[in-house]
């Protein structure tokens, strides 16, 4: 997905390269080429400069960096719904579990 699309639903502003493809998300620390991270202070921009990730989610007042950077008001805030681009929702088939329990004074109603 590219940069240019995950920063839409956030409300975020690009600098640099909107058009770089982000293949997953991850923490600074452990980003790979096509991974986006994000940053909460300038020393976490710091770290991310030196890291493989392709681009960081950073606040508004984050300084330039030479990676592609999504400005947003909270990065924490913002790094969730774009990591769930990434990782879809477990489907899981419905059942009841087999402590469960109806209390004989429950009374069944119809709405």
């Amino acid at each position: 997905m590219k940069i240019k699309d995950l920063a839409r639903p956030v409300e975020g502003i690009v600098d640099g390269d909107g058009e770089l493809d982000i293949k997953g998300c991850s923490g600074i620390e452990t980003a790979k080429p096509g991974d986006r991270a994000f940053a909460v202070d300038e020393k976490r921009v710091l770290l991310g400069e030196k890291s493989a990730a392709s681009c960081i989610l950073v606040d508004e007042t984050a300084k330039r960096s030479s990676k592609t950077l999504i400005r947003v008001k909270n990065p924490k805030l913002g790094f969730l719904p774009i990591c769930g681009k990434f990782h879809a929702a477990e489907s899981r088939e419905a059942f009841i579990h087999p402590s469960a329990s109806i209390a004989d004074s429950a009374e069944r109603r119809y709405i």
